[in-house]
């Protein structure tokens, strides 16, 4: 079947990509910049979901769509609203005219409409324009996404190789529930097919929930190297997030990230597990996969 990705050429999409072809599908990646891409597999072409006009006629007739397109940190024009919440409305209104099958949206876990951050409202208000739409769809709420080129994990692991420590915001003990990328991949090419998960919306996680501290120590153990943790008092990680995105786009946490990893993570699999009858693999399981 034909497959529109938005966001195709992130972390996330590569891996949605790719599974997806595995399957047989027809993918087309919608990418702002297409012929900047050189490595994607799939065919791509121009579109830009923080632009509604240049998406008229990018989706194929009865296509299905996988809409991961989103922001960490806003940009200048590029702020939450407009690419998450406004973006979405846009990919929606574009489905209905080309008559999609259906709408597969990668969302995340804590999106709400009295959402703690931006992020989380905008990721709220995307998910009303999809469940408004009028066409079958699927909701998918990840906690962290974990795999062998993940940007947050895969920081920890680095730094391990060269610093003496290895520091944690807090107290380490706010709950994550790392989903690994493959598993994600596996739900959604699922997804893009009718099943029982025709309008549900699920938490897309891990077997069980952990502190951050446990999750740092499984890196250790995955990697072969231990470090003690360094747990920075919340005031000095607040100023840290405040000031350093103002001098730098590289700071590694903003404030409202650090708020959203204090809030924790976590989700029920459940519903997943018994709909998809995929079992999320363990954290520890699966950077042995890859680390080990």
């Amino acid at each position: 079947m034909d497959v529109l990705v938005t966001g195709g050429t992130g972390y996330v999409g590569h891996h949605v990509v790719a599974r997806l072809l595995e399957d047989g599908d027809r993918v087309i990646g919608l990418a702002r910049h297409p012929e900047r891409v050189r490595d994607m597999a799939c065919d791509l072409i121009a579109g830009d979901v923080a632009d509604p006009s240049s998406l008229r006629g990018t989706i194929p007739a009865g296509a299905a769509i996988v809409h991961l397109v989103a922001i960490m940190r806003p940009r200048g024009a590029q702020t939450f609203d407009r690419v998450i919440a406004e973006g979405t409305r846009a990919v929606v209104a574009a489905a209905r005219a080309a008559d999609a099958a259906r709408i597969v949206y990668v969302s995340a876990v804590g999106a709400r409409a009295n959402g703690s951050t931006p992020y989380f409202r905008a990721k709220w208000a995307a998910e009303e324009a999809v469940r408004g739409s009028g066409l079958p769809y699927v909701i998918l709420r990840p906690s962290f996404v974990f795999g062998p080129d993940d940007e947050v994990f895969n920081t920890f692991v680095r730094m391990l190789r060269w610093a003496p420590v290895l520091p944690v915001m807090g107290d380490g003990r706010y709950e994550i529930q790392p989903v690994a990328i493959w598993d994600l991949a596996a739900v959604v090419a699922k997804a893009v097919r009718p099943g029982p998960w025709d309008g549900r919306e699920y938490d897309l996680v891990g077997p069980q929930a952990m502190s951050f501290d446990v999750a740092m120590k499984a890196l250790m153990t995955a990697s072969g190297r231990r470090r003690p943790l360094l747990h920075l008092p919340l005031a000095a990680a607040r100023l840290q997030a405040s000031l350093l995105p103002k001098i730098t786009a590289r700071a590694p946490i903003t404030r409202d990230q650090l708020t959203m990893l204090l809030e924790g993570s976590t989700g029920d699999p459940g519903p997943l597990v018994r709909d998809f009858g995929i079992v999320p693999t363990g954290f520890a399981e699966g950077l042995a996969r890859y680390l080990g």
